[in-house]
């Protein structure tokens, strides 16, 4: 976490306390703060070393600390500086920072991060430290960053407080500088002396980086919205995932519509429901007038839908009505029949088989059957007698339908129509 000397209430004024804070007070605060990282964070190394001045991350997910720094924070301020760390490695600034300047990139990076993330030591870089504003990425901020900057130093790995301040590694080259490289590799620069047996022993992430991305992005998206830390963060993790929210919306309910024009709908005689130009002095006439077909929607209520995926089966829903005359299911381990409209609010719960609903719907009258679900459910043996779309939440992806799943009891049938919010 790179420090600014320009904030108002920088560290080097502030007394130093020993809180006898440690690293695992440090997660555990992280853990509290954060509960959409924890499988991030049991993925990092964590490696004491009184050489680093605050915490610096490698590019291996080994977070380096200095034990002394640890103590003078508190466990929220420590659990926020081991979070900083963490995201250097969920937005991939190793992997982003290219050709740009480290030492820049290090500062952008932390601005990038700090705009949205409370509970920061004094001294940390936020966008108002560059001049900028907040909501935008780092490749704006690093044109805001000072150049030149210094040269990343040796020992300059970690987050420390301002130089001079009586904390640990102040006053080391590098600590305390607004674009010194800081963070270590992780936030984009060259490989620090402290993080030279990282390779040979990395953190549990680095076997498989993009999975531990992109389990964190499904916590993020499976949460309420009420819950959710900020759009900045949705944004990103719904972007780590590949989804596209309207873009599965509008599938979903063109499939309906193309497979329902396939079907047919049976027309009757019948006076039309008001008067229109054709109609011969004033008079309305009978004519043939086509009717919609009827379309049942189930969403998947069980257990293992989140409250985030019961909002976005919701809006998918409300799609599909456009498409046709929609009849609307919960369903669990068995259906309720909700109707012509939705609820406002859908609660889950229970085991989940969603054959009883699909059943019932057909007999209801359905002409096509749309189920919106985490798949995690088992399907019917044999190719239903009315066409079965499947709207595959995020969760879907990760278990059925992505690469090495590992529940392919739960695929969705061969027969059936199967819209995934996340590309295969």
């Amino acid at each position: 976490m790179t420090t600014n000397d320009a904030q108002p209430s920088g560290g080097r004024d502030r007394p130093v306390t020993n809180y006898g804070t440690t690293i695992n007070d440090a997660v555990y605060a992280a853990r509290a703060a954060h509960p959409y990282y924890a499988s991030a964070l049991s993925r990092l190394r964590l490696e004491a070393d009184p050489n680093v001045p605050t915490l610096a991350t490698s590019a291996y997910w080994v977070t380096h600390y200095n034990p002394a720094t640890v103590a003078t924070w508190t466990p929220a301020e420590a659990g926020a500086v081991l979070v900083h760390e963490l995201e250097h490695l969920l937005r991939r600034h190793h992997e982003r920072c290219g050709d740009r300047d480290p030492a820049n990139w290090n500062v952008a990076g932390d601005a990038e991060i700090n705009q949205r993330l409370a509970g920061l030591p004094d001294g940390a870089v936020y966008p108002e430290s560059l001049g900028m504003p907040r909501g935008r990425t780092a490749e704006v901020y690093y044109g805001a960053t000072n150049s030149p900057q210094p040269e990343p130093q040796p020992n300059g790995g970690g987050s420390g407080e301002g130089e001079g301040d009586g904390q640990p590694g102040a006053g080391q080259p590098g600590a305390g500088q607004p674009g010194a490289a800081q963070c270590g590799s992780a936030a984009g620069g060259p490989t620090q002396p402290h993080e030279r047996n990282d390779a040979a022993n990395p953190g549990r992430g680095a076997a498989d980086p993009d999975g531990a991305r992109r389990e964190v992005a499904r916590e993020v998206v499976g949460m309420a919205p009420g819950d959710m830390p900020s759009d900045e963060l949705r944004d990103w993790a719904e972007s780590e995932l590949g989804m596209d929210r309207s873009g599965w919306y509008s599938a979903l309910a063109t499939a309906v519509g193309h497979t329902l024009s396939s079907v047919g709908a049976p027309t009757r005689w019948r006076w039309p429901g008001r008067r229109d130009p054709r109609d011969i002095g004033g008079a309305v006439l009978p004519r043939w007038t086509g009717e919609r077909p009827s379309c049942a929607v189930i969403i998947d209520t069980s257990s293992s839908i989140t409250a985030g995926d019961l909002d976005m089966a919701r809006a998918a829903g409300h799609f599909v009505g456009r498409m046709a005359d929609a009849v609307y299911y919960g369903c669990n381990t068995y259906p309720t029949l909700y109707g012509s409209e939705l609820p406002e609010r859908i609660r889950g719960g229970g085991g989940t088989n969603l054959i009883t609903g699909i059943e019932r719907a057909i007999e209801d009258g359905a002409k096509a059957v749309v189920v919106i679900t985490d798949c995690m459910t088992p399907w019917p043996d044999e190719p239903t007698r009315v066409p079965l779309i499947v709207g595959a939440n995020a969760l879907a992806t990760h278990y059925v339908l992505g690469p090495g799943a590992g529940m392919a009891a739960y695929r969705p049938p061969e027969w059936a129509i199967v819209i995934p919010i996340i590309p295969e």
